[in-house]
């Protein structure tokens, strides 16, 4: 017989007055009811975890957290959005709005991330693995850098060589410039060559 047919004559030979028991694996459907002895546990014993308070605003505490030790649980709170605030101390004299720092590793943080991350209020670390002048040189983009705007382009004459633009951007680390009269900014802007021209 197929196994449907045996279970169909397993559930024939059944007595009517016995109920089928719940497959729930669930403590729910197995536990006895404590009822008196959660009445006589203290309320702060039933909390789990600590608040935040706790962890980051205690005096004798030292300890640094990763993504993995802490789990934030919803709960309840006492005080309104407007109230939040998330800004922090980075040294002694620089104050981030957002609490995001990257690591100096070769394979996070340079230009390009130091960028976005201050773009979201964070602080990004050029990693050391450079040279002193190449150090400078991803700071200096880093700084260059203000919303999207550059303050101080590198621009250059209608003379320029496609070497020498090649060459140029190598070393700025941009990829357009403003063309200008004489090469130098302020003069009489004649046009703007960009990544797509070349």
């Amino acid at each position: 017989r197929r196994f449907g047919d045996r279970r169909a004559a397993h559930d024939h030979r059944r007595p009517a007055a016995m109920s089928p028991q719940p497959r729930s694996r669930s403590p729910r459907h197995h536990a006895p009811p404590v009822v008196d002895k959660i009445a006589a546990v203290d309320k702060d014993d039933l909390v789990d975890g600590h608040s935040a308070q706790d962890i980051f605003e205690s005096g004798g505490n030292s300890v640094g957290y990763t993504y993995d030790d802490l789990i934030c649980l919803p709960g309840h709170i006492a005080f309104g959005v407007h109230e939040v605030a998330v800004h922090g101390n980075f040294t002694k004299t620089i104050r981030l709005k957002t609490p995001i720092v990257s690591t100096p590793m070769d394979t996070v943080t340079e230009a390009k991330m130091a960028i976005a991350i201050a773009l979201e209020g964070g602080i990004g670390v050029i990693h050391t693995n450079l040279t002193v002048e190449e150090q400078v040189r991803e700071v200096m983009w880093v700084k260059k850098y203000e919303s999207g705007f550059i303050m101080d382009p590198v621009c250059i004459a209608p003379t320029t060589k496609i070497s020498d633009l090649d060459t140029l951007r190598k070393t700025s680390g941009f990829s357009g410039y403003p063309v200008t009269e004489d090469g130098r900014m302020g003069s009489r802007l004649l046009g703007l060559v960009t990544k797509r021209d070349t």
